[in-house]
């Protein structure tokens, strides 16, 4: 949250940064948002790695530390490899399905 903070301040897009963030975050309950989170990153922890490089990008260039991020990059990356050969089951039930790929 403090690189999204840090980033959309730098930007001027706060406003809508936390406008959208509370929309995703109200919407659902806790145990519903945390289960949409996980099993949407195995499904899609490839591309989301890719996009993260433009949010490092991003950081470097308004001088910003994105070692954070880039360390969530590094995890999705290893959530797609442990991810691919469970995908062709469909979606994960919920986290502990995810989990439960590292270990399989």
């Amino acid at each position: 949250m403090v690189h999204a903070l840090q980033a959309s301040e730098s930007y001027h897009v706060s406003s809508e940064v936390l406008s959208s963030l509370a929309e995703t975050m109200d919407g659902h309950n806790f145990m519903d948002t945390l289960n949409r989170l996980v099993t949407g990153s195995a499904i899609h922890a490839e591309r989301k790695a890719y996009e993260l490089q433009s949010s490092i990008d991003m950081l470097n260039e308004v001088g910003l530390n994105a070692d954070l991020t880039k360390a969530a990059k590094e995890k999705l990356i290893e959530l797609a490899e442990v991810a691919t050969e469970h995908r062709a089951n469909g979606k994960p039930a919920d986290w502990k399905e995810v989990l439960n790929y590292y270990h399989s």
